[in-house]
């Protein structure tokens, strides 16, 4: 899937208190460059994605499992999940909180009674309760009219829906046509039942020394029948204080079915939920701009927080006949903090698939307002992408024009270029083209280039203009022709990057090598 190249998963072990693993979070993030050309300028913005999916196991049931007597012990009845970002790599770089899901959903319970009493008695309960959300939604209005007869016939019709997507085009002409096309599109469906969840935006006054910008923060909580989120203090003991009706949803006190003239006490359940494990899923979109100019390539960390509160609730019979006392307690949750171990750079992950077809002349030219980050001198690093989003090329050594110099008893590693991009099918033939020369006065230079490891060694002889090759070298990364002694295949499918060091061929003489510019044709 296209999708699958923007994204970066991570899972993630979920703890309780005495440090056992009850739960995975498995998260993901789809990160996109956008084209945001807002106020008649181009800003340098990404969007990031981050997906939970955060599965729970439950207390477990099984039947005959001696509830009665043992109780219900450690269900999950109340998760808060805290996602946000904690560092940026450019001062002033602008966060926004964009999209949330789910924002709210609400467990509906309704309940009847009827009691009657004379002749017979009879007692009859109904409840229900149950939610289901989706972030795919749409809204339209279909108007339609004409005559049957002489009667005029007219009708109305509205929809609403909504979807998260994302959709890139590229189209060039020049005497033949080349269109391309690419569309993500993204979205989430869950129902829940006898629980709620609840988002809301933090850190709007930016006062958080634990986030960056604004994060997001869901409470996910058991609504019936017992509503943690209005039931979770307690009283003088450990005892959570609930009202009458809502303990007789967990232990049940009348006539014995077995026709006896004693009441019984039975102990009612948790949640379905609750007993059999939670997987709940949950989304949020960050915009992210950097700003105009930045002195570092554009990354970012996450951490998240996810904290699962437990609960007990059991019963104690009085010695004789009568009614039993109902115990319910709350375990306190750790707080998993979920911290990613290196920074994400966002150039990598938004860069788009290189895409099947003719491919000629688009690459990057090496000019100085084309660059993200520009080389200043031969100690800084630059980055520079292609206006199709699909090359990425960062590098150390060289000078303001692209001209990496080596004075005469040169000892050093030699400059380097790193040419990232995405491959997406196994059959174009690709080629790396590259446009460089060598300066006056000049030795020979020695480019030793390895593509996913394989190596292989360009020699650049020629200055500006001169020669027979009108200064351009092509690198051959895929080649399916048997019948040449370059058949080969470099390339994989995803991430691959080509490693160019150049050195001087010799040492002993000062060298200097520039590159105007290189296209990655097919």
């Amino acid at each position: 899937m296209v999708n699958d190249y923007f994204i970066k998963e991570e899972i993630y072990d979920i703890l309780d208190n005495a440090q056992n693993k009850i739960g995975v979070d498995v998260v993901t993030y789809k990160i996109f460059k956008l084209p945001d050309t807002k106020n008649l300028t181009v800003s340098n913005t990404y969007s990031v994605t981050v997906k939970h999916r955060l599965q729970v196991r439950g207390s477990g049931w099984e039947p005959g499992g001696n509830y009665q007597t043992a109780g219900f012990n450690n269900y999950p009845i109340l998760i808060n999940v805290q996602s946000g970002i904690t560092s940026v790599s450019n001062p002033g770089t602008d966060i926004i909180l964009k999209k949330i899901f789910p924002k709210t959903i609400n467990a509906n319970v309704e309940q009847s009674a009827n009691i009657s009493t004379g002749s017979s008695n009879s007692q009859t309960n109904q409840t229900t309760s149950g939610s289901s959300s989706s972030n795919v939604n749409t809204f339209g209005v279909d108007l339609s009219f004409g005559f049957f007869g002489d009667m005029p016939m007219a009708s109305l019709g509205a929809s609403y829906s909504h979807s998260w997507e994302h959709a890139h085009s590229h189209s060039n002409t020049a005497g033949m046509a080349n269109d391309t096309n690419r569309q993500a599109t993204s979205g989430n469906e869950m129902s829940v039942k006898d629980w709620s969840a609840y988002s809301f935006i933090q850190n709007l006054d930016q006062t958080s020394d634990e986030f960056s910008g604004e994060y997001i923060q869901w409470n996910w909580g058991q609504t019936y029948p017992w509503n943690i989120f209005d039931y979770n203090e307690t009283g003088s003991g450990s005892n959570i204080l609930l009202p009458e009706e809502v303990a007789a949803r967990l232990l049940y006190y009348g006539p014995s079915d077995n026709g006896g003239t004693n009441n019984q006490n039975i102990l009612l359940p948790p949640s379905d939920l609750s007993l059999f494990g939670l997987d709940f899923t949950m989304a949020a979109e960050w915009l992210v701009t950097f700003p105009e100019k930045i002195t570092a390539f554009e990354t970012l960390s996450f951490q998240h927080n996810v904290t699962v509160v437990q609960a007990t609730h059991l019963m104690t019979l009085p010695s004789g006949n009568g009614e039993a006392a109902l115990q319910t307690s709350l375990t306190a949750g750790y707080n998993n903090t979920l911290a990613q171990s290196t920074p994400m750079d966002l150039g990598q992950y938004a860069l788009v698939p290189l895409l099947e077809g003719d491919r000629k002349g688009l690459g990057i030219s090496f000019q100085n307002n084309l660059f993200d980050v520009p080389p200043i001198n031969a100690a800084t690093n630059f980055k520079i992408r292609s206006r199709g989003n699909d090359l990425l090329v960062t590098g150390q050594g060289f000078g303001a024009v692209m001209s990496a110099a080596f004075p005469a008893g040169y000892k050093g590693t030699g400059a380097t270029l790193h040419i990232g991009f995405k491959v997406a099918d196994v059959t174009t033939e690709y080629a790396l083209i590259l446009k460089h020369w060598i300066g006056a006065g000049s030795g020979n230079i020695v480019l030793t280039c390895k593509v996913n490891g394989n190596q292989t060694v360009i020699n650049v002889v020629d200055l500006e203009g001169q020669g027979s090759s009108n200064n351009v070298n092509q690198l051959d990364l895929r080649n399916y022709d048997l019948r040449s002694a370059n058949f080969h295949d470099y390339l994989v499918l995803g991430w691959n990057v080509i490693t160019i060091t150049i050195t001087p061929f010799n040492p002993a003489a000062a060298a200097e090598y520039i590159i105007s510019a290189f296209s990655l044709e097919g």
